[in-house]
């Protein structure tokens, strides 16, 4: 994920971090889940991890964050659902056309993420190899749905060389 974030700067791309959050104001999306698909044990103890200030509200650390890089709360599986963040608004304020999607879940949040991208209309990149489940099944079976109706997947290496032959190609402008 380092690797692609710094090559979207060198193109002149945006780079946005998301972070599933959790607050009594904007619970409705985690609601419906929490209080019905897991434990209530469960629940609390994954609710708690997703409030501002807790250690699993966080975004990783190894994540490669830079001064003008976006972070942002989500309150919902994908970023792009009505109600769980601000990045359709931000992505279009900031003229991005294209969404590339690494992260985990990818059957889960990644994928409800880069569904609802291509639905809004934005051109959205899965790729492969920053991208993870638990089980690599999931993984595949998100991957190869993706490709066939909503979107590109890609690797690492195949992202960076479209982003610096887009790059290149702007400059020669």
């Amino acid at each position: 994920m380092n690797t692609v974030a710094a090559a979207v700067r060198r193109s002149g791309g945006s780079v946005a971090w998301s972070r599933a959050s959790f607050t009594e104001a904007r619970d409705g999306g985690w609601n419906t889940f929490f209080g019905s698909a897991v434990s209530e044990a469960v629940a609390d103890t994954v609710i708690a991890t997703l409030r501002p200030g807790a250690s699993g509200h966080a975004i990783a650390s190894g994540m490669d964050v830079q001064p003008g890089d976006h972070v942002f709360d989500k309150y919902r599986f994908s970023a792009f659902t009505r109600g769980s963040s601000e990045i359709e608004a931000w992505l279009r304020q900031h003229g991005c056309d294209t969404v590339l999607i690494a992260g985990t879940l990818t059957h889960v949040c990644c994928e409800s993420s880069a569904r609802d991208a291509m639905q809004l209309g934005f051109k959205t990149v899965m790729i492969s190899d920053a991208n993870a489940s638990r089980v690599e099944a999931n993984h595949v079976a998100t991957l190869n749905a993706f490709i066939q109706s909503f979107g590109d997947v890609r690797t690492v290496d195949e992202t960076i060389a479209l982003l610096q032959a887009g790059a290149g190609a702007r400059a020669a402008e």
